[in-house]
C-alpha cells in the first residue's frame, strides 16, 4: 500500500509501458524522443480529492481521483477488480461512463474510457473541482481564525 502511495504522490511510473502505436498518431509516433509523460494521448487534469463511485458487476466502491483526462482517469479504490475488467464510473451524479480498467497496481487503478468525454466538460469539471477546494480551504481557515 505505501509503494501505491508512493507512486501516486510522486506520479511514477515503473511498468515502462508505452503507448499502442495504432492509436498513437502519426507526429507523436517517435516514442525515442518523448519522455513517457510526453507520451499522454490527451491532457491530465489532477483531480486529488475528488470522489466518485466505481461500480464493476454487482460491486459498488469509492474511488479518490488522481487524475482525469478525456480518455482516462486514475485514482485509488478498494474494489478488486482486474486488469481487462470492464467498470463503470461516475464523476457527477447520475452520470456513468464505462471504462476498461488498463492497469492495477496495488489499491490503485488506471481506466481508459470507451467513448471519450467532452473536452469542455472536463475542463469544466475541473474548473468546479478547483473552485470546490478552493472554498473548503478558505472555509477551514476562517475556522481556525475563529479558534
Amino acid at each position: 500500500m505505501l509503494k501505491a502511495l508512493r507512486h501516486w504522490v510522486l506520479d511514477d511510473d515503473d511498468s515502462g509501458e508505452t503507448p499502442d502505436p495504432s492509436v498513437v498518431p502519426a507526429e507523436r509516433r517517435d516514442s525515442e524522443m518523448l519522455s513517457p509523460h510526453d507520451q499522454r494521448l490527451s491532457v491530465r487534469h489532477d483531480m486529488c480529492g475528488h470522489r466518485g463511485v466505481i461500480r464493476s458487476r454487482r460491486t459498488m466502491a469509492f474511488i479518490h481521483l488522481k487524475d482525469l483526462s478525456c480518455l482516462g482517469a486514475c485514482g485509488i479504490t478498494d474494489l478488486p477488480v482486474a486488469v481487462g475488467a470492464m467498470v463503470f464510473l461516475t464523476l457527477q451524479k447520475g452520470r456513468w461512463h464505462a471504462a476498461e480498467v488498463r492497469w492495477v497496481r496495488n489499491v490503485m487503478v488506471g481506466l481508459r474510457f470507451y467513448r471519450p468525454l467532452d473536452p469542455d466538460g472536463v475542463e469544466k469539471f475541473h474548473a468546479n473541482h478547483l473552485s470546490s477546494k478552493a472554498a473548503a480551504a478558505l472555509d477551514h481557515q476562517w475556522k481556525l481564525a475563529g479558534l
